[in-house]
C-alpha cells in the first residue's frame, strides 16, 4: 500500500504545474477555446491508445449518453469554474482552495459509491476544512471578500462537477476499460466545447495569438496533466480507497502554490500558508490509518 501512496504523491507534485501552465495559455487564448483543445488532445490520445490496445467501447445507446453528460459536466462544466476560477484569482489562489475539493467528492464518493470508511477519517476531513477557511480568510485581506468568495464558489463547484467522472469511473469499469471510459468522457467534453464554439463562441481566430511557449504550456497541460496523470490517477482507485485518494488534492494544491509563487510572484500571507500546511497535513494523518481500514 505504501508504494500507491508515494506513487499518488508524485503524480500530484507533477500535476500541480497545470495552474501555472494554465494561466499562461488563457492569457493568449480565451478560455473555451482552450477546453476544446485540451479534452480534443487527451480524449484523442485515449482513444488512439484503447484502440492499439484494442480495447472494447460500451456502444450502449442508453450508457453512451450516460458517458456524454458525465463528460460534458465533469470535463467541460468543471473547466469552466477551474479556469475562470484561475483567472480571478491567481494560481495561488486557485491552489489552495482547491485543498476544500477533497471534502466535496470524498462526500461524494461516501454517498453514491457507499465506501466504508474509519471514524477517525473525518479528522482528516476535518484538517482539510480548517485549512481552506484559513486562506478564504487570508485571501480576502489581498483580494476582498467578493472576490474572494465568486473564485471560491467558481472553483468548489467545478470540482463538485469533476468528481463525477472519478466517483462513477468503478461503476462503469465493468463495461469498459479505464482507457475507453476516459476517452469516451474527454470526447464528449470536447465534441460539445466544439459546438459551442462553431454556434456561439466563435473564437477560431483567438489560436494565432499562441505563443510558442503557451502552446508548449497547452501541451503539457493536454497530454502530461489530461492524459497520463489522470490515468495513473485514476488507476490507483484499484489500490487506495476514492474517498482516501482526493486527499492527496491537499498536497496538490500546496505544491501548486509554491510554484504559482515561484513562477508568477503572486501574493501571499501568513494565513494562507496556514490553510495549507493544515490541508497538507491532513495527508500524513490519512496515511497513518491505512492499518486501521474498516
Amino acid at each position: 500500500m505504501g508504494k500507491y501512496f508515494i506513487l499518488a504523491a508524485i503524480v500530484q507534485i507533477i500535476w500541480s504545474l497545470t495552474p501555472s501552465a494554465s494561466k499562461l495559455v488563457i492569457s493568449e487564448i480565451p478560455i473555451e477555446l482552450f477546453i476544446s483543445i485540451r479534452w480534443s488532445i487527451s480524449g484523442l490520445i485515449f482513444l488512439c491508445i484503447a484502440l492499439a490496445l484494442e480495447k472494447k467501447f460500451d456502444t450502449s445507446l442508453k450508457n453512451l449518453m450516460k458517458y456524454f453528460t458525465l463528460g460534458v459536466l465533469g470535463y467541460g462544466f468543471s473547466s469552466f469554474g477551474t479556469l475562470y476560477g484561475l483567472k480571478m484569482g491567481g494560481v495561488v489562489n486557485f491552489s489552495l482552495i482547491s485543498a476544500g475539493s477533497p471534502i466535496i467528492v470524498a462526500l461524494m464518493s461516501i454517498v453514491l459509491l457507499r465506501e466504508k470508511v474509519h471514524p477517525q477519517y473525518w479528522k482528516a476531513a476535518l484538517l482539510c476544512i480548517s485549512g481552506l477557511l484559513f486562506i478564504v480568510m487570508g485571501k480576502q485581506e489581498l483580494s476582498g471578500l467578493a472576490m474572494t468568495i465568486s473564485s471560491t464558489l467558481l472553483i468548489l463547484g467545478a470540482y463538485a462537477f469533476e468528481g463525477l467522472p472519478f466517483i462513477y469511473s468503478k461503476k462503469y469499469q465493468a463495461k469498459q476499460s479505464l482507457i475507453c471510459y476516459l476517452a469516451t468522457l474527454q470526447l464528449s467534453a470536447a465534441v460539445f466545447m466544439w459546438g459551442s464554439q462553431i454556434f456561439y463562441f466563435k473564437q477560431f481566430g483567438e489560436l494565432s495569438n499562441l505563443s510558442i511557449i503557451g502552446l508548449g504550456a497547452l501541451v503539457f497541460v493536454s497530454i502530461v496533466a489530461c492524459v497520463l496523470c489522470y490515468g495513473i490517477f485514476y488507476w490507483l482507485l484499484k489500490f487506495i480507497e476514492g474517498h482516501k485518494l482526493v486527499l492527496f488534492d491537499g498536497l496538490h494544491s500546496f505544491s501548486a502554490a509554491l510554484f504559482g509563487l515561484i513562477f508568477w510572484s503572486e501574493p501571499f500571507n501568513f494565513m494562507m500558508l496556514i490553510g495549507g500546511l493544515l490541508s497538507l497535513s491532513s495527508i500524513w494523518y490519512l496515511y497513518s490509518l491505512k492499518r486501521l481500514r474498516t
